[in-house]
């Protein structure tokens, strides 16, 4: 788009495909280590909030 105009592409065109494929790996790698971080059990208490045992 930017070569109709006269000006220069500042980088060579990247495959689409690959981009979001890229992008969605860096997604899915930072929301499983967010998650492991706040599964991540301390010796006392429950692994998650939902996780607590109510005895009734």
């Amino acid at each position: 788009m930017l070569e109709d105009r006269g000006v220069p592409a500042a980088s060579p065109p990247r495959n689409p495909l690959i981009v979001g494929l890229a992008v969605l790996a860096v997604l899915v790698v930072i929301t499983v280590t967010s998650f492991q971080l706040l599964a991540r059990d301390p010796d006392t208490g429950p692994r998650l909030p939902t996780e607590t045992t109510t005895t009734v």
